[in-house]
């Protein structure tokens, strides 16, 4: 994934030299690309099993990567991933708009 889905729409980094790069038009539904310039064996391409602009927003919280999908249906989603995980969890508002379009730690 280089240059393509829109890669580098979002940034975030955490304080041990994670990067996170959203790519939320990259295929149908958005992935989030996490690089480490210390370790690459953290080096992960993560794309949820649905969703709709997955990536338009990144954050790190801890050990944790948290990415948005606004354009998720009905309201938006966020997905959550641990450090090395290879899936990521669906957080889901019971109503609202748009959730998952910015985040921070």
């Amino acid at each position: 994934m280089t240059g393509e889905g829109a890669f580098g729409f979002s940034l975030a980094a955490a304080k041990d030299g994670r990067l996170a790069v959203g790519a939320p038009y990259a295929g149908s539904t958005g992935a989030v690309r996490v690089l480490s310039m210390a370790d690459e064996s953290v080096d992960r391409l993560l794309v949820p099993g649905r969703g709709a602009r997955f990536g338009w927003s990144v954050a790190f919280a801890g050990n944790q990567l948290v990415a948005g999908a606004p354009d998720d249906q009905p309201y938006g989603t966020a997905g959550v991933a641990g450090r090395n995980a290879d899936t990521i969890e669906a957080v889901k508002p019971p109503e609202g708009a748009e959730f998952g379009a910015s985040m921070a730690s």
